[in-house]
């Protein structure tokens, strides 16, 4: 597994830090290029086996041609079509209980780690204009076709700066909340709308929140393609997201986590200022299955940090960031009502 996990940091690596080493329009179009390059791999991989497994396994509703024959042949493919629906059906509420452990780098630039390893309640709600789950929500405003215009929300863990030494004697960075409109675009889906690409454009407003106060710090936007595959024969009942994206963040969002303002300065810590701009790029793979009543799920997330505005900040220690999670999750509650939504 830990091989699996450096060969896979390798990858991403040389991919990001390609990208990352070029102007922000040559990234933006980089970042298109390689998502179609996956999308056209990924779909001639599946449209392979599948023909491949009507090979090795042709229907009984078939003849030589391996192409259904007459009115039975129709009723199969419909019935099937239909089993295929119902199997991606997914219930419109689930609850549950379960584990996350998560390994990262303390904040973005930073050359320390901490594990974490947690109980966690799960909820997901696949309402038609409202998604929710733990670490997100997102409520669409207005939904035409493969466009849509929503309302996100994201957040962040807290870092003690007692345990970071780059961030001794500073005030801790507290948890962050991020909520903003998002536009999305599927632009691209086969045939079976088994294999999409996406791009969404986020901008959020960030407020650093405690028990008793939220102070705004900024504003963050991650404009990111994702190429996501649904569960099917083919990816052994894996749900699949690719997601490439580059980031941008305001002055105030970027002095919270990298500013140090005069009070702080130490003899290797000198006083710096950070501005607004090009905040880095990141790709992340996300995989999940869900075996009843237990859901599956991991990923991995690798950030360059290279030509970033902040990149001369003291705070910051390495140009790479690394995030890997795993968790399991056991649900005790669905709703009969199924949703819409595949999600």
């Amino acid at each position: 597994m830990k091989k699996f996990f450096q060969s896979l940091n390798f990858i991403f690596k040389k991919i990001v830090i390609f990208i990352t080493g070029s102007t922000i329009l040559i990234q933006i179009l980089l970042i298109l290029l390689l998502t179609f390059v996956i999308a056209f791999t990924s779909t001639s991989i599946f449209a392979f086996a599948k023909d491949d497994n009507l090979q090795k396994y042709p229907s009984a509703n078939t003849g030589d041609s391996g192409k259904s024959e007459g009115i039975a042949g129709d009723t199969v493919a419909v019935n099937n079509d239909e089993k295929k629906s119902n199997a991606n059906a997914l219930p419109l509420f689930e609850l549950g209980a379960g584990f996350l452990y998560l390994n990262m780098n303390h904040y973005r630039g930073s050359d320390q780690t901490a594990s974490y390893l947690w109980p966690l309640p799960f909820f997901i709600y696949r309402g038609e204009n409202v998604y929710a789950k733990n670490s997100m929500v997102q409520g669409n405003i207005y939904e035409k076709g493969d466009f849509s215009l929503g309302l996100s929300m994201m957040a962040s863990l807290r870092v003690s700066s007692a345990e970071n030494h780059a961030r001794e004697g500073m005030p801790t960075l507290d948890p962050t909340l991020e909520i903003g409109p998002v536009a999305e675009w599927t632009f691209w889906r086969d045939k079976n709308n088994l294999n999409t690409l996406s791009v969404s454009f986020p901008i959020r407003a960030v407020n650093a929140v405690d028990f008793f106060y939220a102070k705004y710090e900024g504003c963050f936007s991650v404009p990111f393609v994702s190429l996501s595959s649904y569960p099917q024969d083919y990816t052994l009942g894996f749900f699949s997201e690719i997601t490439m994206a580059v980031m941008w963040g305001s002055a105030r969002y970027h002095n919270y986590f990298y500013g140090v303002s005069e009070e702080y300065v130490r003899e290797n810590r000198p006083k710096y200022n950070a501005s607004a701009g090009y905040s880095g790029a990141h790709a992340t793979w996300w995989l999940s299955k869900k075996f009843d009543p237990f859901y599956l799920y991991g990923f991995y997330r690798y950030d360059r940090l290279n030509r970033a505005v902040f990149i001369d900040s003291p705070l910051v220690k390495q140009k790479d960031y690394h995030v890997m999670g795993v968790g399991l999750i056991w649900y005790f509650y669905q709703t009969k009502a199924m949703s819409a939504r595949r999600q």
